[in-house]
């Protein structure tokens, strides 16, 4: 009897061994499994952040490209905004001009009007004087005529967390226990490297979308000061234009002042030849006015 139990002690026991050797192979293999996922892991996370840092860095170099042609275009603006406000200046100069060209204008018309009507006086009694004198030389005769002659000309306006609890166990099962204390760091350790390519992915997510906004948002100011500057652009043109004008218009009250200030002179100093002219007969109108008071 005793050895029949001591036989079938041995049977168990060497079933329970097989079963522990077995148990062990599957664990060493579980570890192995998770050894090896961890190392898949650091290198999916280390390719990924180099990603990340590489698409950091294009997506910076794209905004710092974006911030160039933004700036090179706020230059332009700002150039074309001191070229407006010189461009201004010299309207404003060429407007006040032409109101002093205007009051001298008019001041030399009113003079023009005034002197016209007494050269218009003079040069009746002249022709009439003439008309009285015709016994004279044909020397005299000339001299006369020659001072009748006057000159004419054409008026000009014009931008979680895991712990192992520790297993008091027998030395007999001590390989298992240290197997899974093993497996459970590394199932730790792919957990926590799996929360890390995680939140690496999260973080290239929300990285891409924070640089695709502010990229749309550079890209957008960009088009409004692109169309900022466009309408400066025309401004500066359109000034420019009516500069043009202004300056046209002052020669044309320019040439329109020397025009008055010539005939104005040319008026007076006819005059001036029809007084003298007088004086020459105002022995013919004494002697006239005798014989008309004679013959009342």
């Amino acid at each position: 009897m005793i050895v029949i139990c001591l036989i079938y002690s041995s049977i168990i026991l060497l079933a329970n061994t097989e079963g522990i050797e077995n148990n062990v192979e599957e664990l060493k293999k579980e570890l192995e499994d998770k050894h090896q996922a961890a190392v898949n892991l650091k290198i999916d996370i280390d390719i990924l952040e180099r990603n990340i840092s590489s698409e950091e860095a294009a997506c910076n170099d794209t905004i710092s490209q974006l911030r160039k042609i933004q700036n090179i275009l706020l230059d332009k603006i700002k150039k074309n905004d001191q070229v407006l406000a010189a461009l201004m200046i010299k309207i404003n100069d060429e407007q006040l001009k032409h109101e002093e060209m205007e009051v001298k204008l008019k001041k030399i018309y009113q003079e023009l009007e005034l002197v016209g009507f007494v050269y218009e006086i003079i040069h009746q009694d002249a022709i009439v004087l003439l008309d009285r004198r015709k016994n004279g030389t044909a020397l005299e005769c000339q001299v006369v005529l020659n001072a009748l002659d006057t000159d004419s000309a054409d008026n000009i306006f014009n931008p979680r967390a895991l712990s192992a609890r520790p297993l008091k166990t027998t030395k007999k099962f001590r390989d298992i226990m240290v197997l899974k204390s093993q497996i459970n760091l590394a199932k730790l350790e792919e957990t926590k490297l799996q929360l890390k390519y995680t939140e690496l992915a999260m973080q290239r997510d929300s990285d891409k979308q924070s640089c695709d906004l502010k990229v749309f948002d550079i890209k957008e100011l960009i088009s409004f000061t692109e169309f900022v500057l466009e309408h400066s652009h025309n401004t500066v043109e359109t000034i420019k234009s009516d500069l043009e004008v202004s300056v046209v218009l002052s020669e044309s009250l320019s040439l329109e002042i020397k025009f008055g200030e010539t005939l104005l002179h040319t008026v007076t100093e006819n005059i001036r030849k029809f007084r003298k002219l007088k004086e020459s007969f105002e022995e013919d109108e004494l002697c006239y006015d005798r014989i008309q008071n004679w013959s009342m």
